[in-house]
């Protein structure tokens, strides 16, 4: 039996701009953040690809505060592993 992911939780940004009191993140600030690099997001592409990976999910951190969030979104959408983004708090 071929198995393989169906979904990919990628870490982009360990940064965020919320406080949360249950997060083991609280006070990652942007001076201190540590962003995934776009040219390793695109390795990481390339590594995990296959027909049965259908979606990668953005982690962090808030992956909103990676400065490059909307081209890793571009080009995960482009190779079809994204399609929509969900809000959660």
């Amino acid at each position: 039996r071929d198995e393989y992911w169906k979904i990919l939780r990628v870490l982009v940004t360990n940064c965020c701009n919320y406080d949360c009191v249950y997060c083991h993140n609280e006070g990652r600030t942007a001076k201190n953040a540590q962003n995934m690099d776009f040219v390793d997001f695109l390795r990481l592409l390339e590594c995990v690809h296959h027909p049965s990976l259908r979606e990668i999910r953005f982690s962090g951190g808030e992956p909103l505060c990676h400065g490059r969030i909307c081209e890793l979104i571009e080009v995960a959408a482009g190779c079809g592993y994204f399609d929509e983004i969900v809000f959660q708090q």
